[in-house]
């Protein structure tokens, strides 16, 4: 008994140090590019829910789709740069390029929401409080997951981007 406690005991110390992901240590930053974004909201004014910007109905569109090939005016992937991962307060950086090649980019402490050995769940929200972002980041397989939902003066909807890390 003393020596499985203390076998139990000795694998519990040790446990925090050998946490690896595919024979690596955990990553505590992770840059991911962000693949393809799918929005869709709700235009108080027409009282239709939709996936066109400027609320245009077309049954045929539930969401607005765009991706790395298929770029849409108004729709834009966002890079994302997460740091600090293995804290309380970690730091998403969030860049959108745009279609001239301007970039702009915008901080925000986060919370952790979840937390286990190889994925991360984020949340926070712009200034205005009127947008919410809820992230996955799986640092196993390399990949993020970005939710947000919003409300504004014409409508309220949400958005999902799917992102490949390195």
């Amino acid at each position: 008994m003393t020596r499985t406690c203390a076998c139990m005991l000795l694998l519990y110390m040790l446990l925090p140090i050998s946490l690896t992901v595919d024979g690596q240590e955990v990553p505590t930053s992770i840059t991911c590019t962000s693949n393809a974004i799918a929005s869709r909201d709700y235009g108080f004014a027409e009282k239709v829910w939709t996936g066109q910007k400027g609320h245009r109905i077309d049954s045929s569109a539930p969401f607005q789709i765009a991706t790395q090939d298929k770029k849409l005016r108004g729709l834009y992937l966002r890079d994302k740069v997460f740091s600090g991962l293995n804290t309380e307060k970690p730091i998403v950086r969030s860049i959108t390029r745009y279609e001239d090649g301007a970039e702009d980019a915008a901080e925000f402490v986060v919370k952790v929401v979840s937390r286990t050995s190889d994925q991360v769940f984020l949340i926070w929200t712009n200034d205005s409080h009127n947008k919410v972002w809820l992230t996955t980041v799986d640092l196993t397989h390399r990949k993020a997951m970005v939710t947000q939902a919003f409300q504004g003066v014409t409508s309220v909807g949400g958005e999902l981007e799917t992102l490949d890390c390195r």
